[in-house]
């Protein structure tokens, strides 16, 4: 039975920028109705669980806990999933076209130019993919915790800092994911959609390839273009973004999750978050418990 819980809260900061903000519990696939008017940069951030999305032309992204991804005006999201069911995340929406002279000169006497940023996104790319860490994953954070309690110019100036800091990365040194999908692709979303509800953490993948009915060479090689990893990372990057969530949203045993997510003992389980997340399960849950208490 499909469950929805699907909180979102919605911001103007100034005329042409938006800040949404979401909490999600939900098993449900959204549709997207079509944008009247396109906008000039869209930013994504994940802040726990997974957002999985569908664009035009076929072509398939997500993003997890800790990443954020800029979208490229050349396609635009058709449905949105939500694996594992929770998500917390907050989108930066920028129509240049309904902006105010003052802002927009703001911008240019930082030397931030919306267009160029999105631009500087692989025409082939959906997404631009990236972890955020340090000062911008700080001011990420930050702007998710007090939307709904600071006045828009405060937030204005933290959108400006993101703008600042995505200015200076170096897209083409980044790993970017690029989906050139076909109608097989549908098979194997539906059948890693399938294996993602079943409560048990293991994987079998020689089920996993029958189900799609194709060939495992065929099906590796379709699996890391649809997903941008094997079909190991992608599971196993999977659980430990399922343990994120349950570290911010739930007062269990690290030892507990730790065995939900497949681990036999804490200490491998926190070597594995640690190589993706930064810092250890219990320093992460603190910091983001601190966050939202700040």
């Amino acid at each position: 039975m499909e469950k929805e819980i699907l909180q979102t809260y919605t911001k103007e900061i100034c005329p042409g920028v938006y800040l949404e903000r979401y909490y999600t519990d939900t098993t449900k696939v959204y549709g997207n109705d079509p944008v009247e008017e396109k906008w000039t940069l869209r930013i994504d951030y994940c802040l726990a669980g997974r957002f999985e999305a569908e664009f035009t032309e076929n072509r398939h992204s997500y993003i997890e806990s800790g990443q954020f991804a800029i979208n490229t005006t050349d396609y635009d999201i058709v449905s949105s999933y939500f694996p594992g069911n929770i998500y917390q995340g907050l989108s930066l929406i920028f129509y240049e076209e309904k902006m105010k002279e003052k802002c927009i000169h703001m911008l240019q006497s930082l030397d931030l130019n919306l267009r160029y940023l999105n631009q500087r996104v692989n025409r082939n790319t959906v997404w631009f993919v990236d972890r955020a860490e340090g000062k911008l994953k700080n001011t990420f954070q930050e702007l998710f915790f007090s939307v709904d309690e600071e006045k828009e110019d405060y937030l204005w100036l933290k959108i400006l800092e993101i703008l600042y800091f995505l200015k200076d990365i170096v897209y083409e040194n980044k790993k970017e994911f690029a989906y050139f999908s076909d109608n097989m692709t549908y098979r194997i979303k539906e059948a890693v959609r399938q294996t993602l509800s079943k409560e048990s953490c293991s994987v079998n993948l020689k089920e996993l390839i029958q189900k799609t009915e194709m060939n495992p060479a065929y099906f590796y090689r379709l699996f890391k273009q649809t997903y941008g990893a094997s079909p190991a990372k992608y599971f196993r990057e999977y659980r430990l973004s399922l343990a994120a969530s349950q570290l911010v949203n739930t007062k269990k045993l690290i030892q507990q999750i730790a065995m939900e997510a497949g681990y036999d003992n804490s200490s491998k389980f926190a070597e594995a978050f640690s190589r993706i997340y930064g810092c250890s399960p219990r320093m992460y849950r603190k910091n983001i418990n601190m966050e939202h208490l700040g």
